[in-house]
């Protein structure tokens, strides 16, 4: 369960991200969900903190430039950063393809970081999005890292959403895919999360942590790669043998 509070205070930054605008109190509080008081309260002590600034009452607030500053002191010294960016990089290159990182959050899969395919049609994820588990490469990768009987009972415990026509929802159908990918060493989907998405990724083991690393693209192009792509993946993440 999320805690109020610090929910509410990103909700807030997320409502300035995609309104991309001074906003005023009651078109925060509206977008908050929130009562007029609290949202007050908010943005007075994020004001104090030099995080937001107001235009009058009529005219907003916005925020300042100093959550950036802050972020990207934090992003400097990110330690995957440290270890995955030159993969990312590298595997985007070889295969002028999408290339992502991912981790478990309780029942599904984030995506990390990513290097983006400078082709016109890509694969374009969002940093921070979350995907289901059964129906991504990266999520089945993460799921075929688990010991044999703590996935079992972990994907009983999962709600195999059908999301388009193709999607595994049969609990024994996935465990014997999983099992199938795991003896070649990587995992693919075929439009089973997006329809016009294909991907491959590998599970990566660093300090006691399980990762997904991934190439995913359009259909039409990534479907008759799909092998190629796997066979340059597993060679690059081979690099990280030992970083546990």
């Amino acid at each position: 369960m999320d805690t109020k509070s610090a929910a509410r205070t990103l909700d807030l930054f997320e409502a300035f991200a995609n309104a991309r605008r001074p906003m005023t109190l009651t078109e925060l509080a509206r977008q908050l969900d929130s009562p007029m008081s609290s949202c007050f309260q908010l943005i007075k002590t994020l004001e104090r903190r030099g995080y937001v600034f107001s235009l009058g009452a009529r005219r907003g607030t916005y925020p300042t430039k100093r959550m950036l500053y802050a972020f990207e002191k934090i992003a400097q010294h990110d330690p995957l950063k440290m270890i995955f960016q030159d993969m990312l990089i590298e595997l985007q290159a070889r295969t002028l393809e999408t290339a992502i990182l991912a981790q478990q959050v309780d029942q599904r899969m984030l995506i990390l970081d990513a290097q983006e395919s400078s082709q016109k049609v890509r694969y374009t994820p969002d940093i921070g999005e979350f995907h289901d588990l059964h129906s991504t490469a990266a999520g089945k990768a993460i799921l075929g890292a688990m010991d044999p009987e703590e996935r079992h009972q972990f994907i009983e415990t999962l709600a195999l959403e059908k999301l388009t026509d193709i999607t595994v929802i049969d609990r024994e159908a996935l465990e014997t895919e999983l099992e199938r990918s795991a003896a070649r060493g990587w995992y693919v989907t075929r439009g089973e999360n997006i329809p016009d998405l294909c991907a491959v990724a590998v599970p990566v083991r660093v300090k006691g942590q399980v990762f997904a690393v991934g190439l995913g693209g359009p259909f039409h192009r990534f479907i008759t790669e799909i092998d190629r792509h796997a066979e340059t993946l597993m060679e690059v993440v081979s690099q990280l043998d030992g970083a546990e």
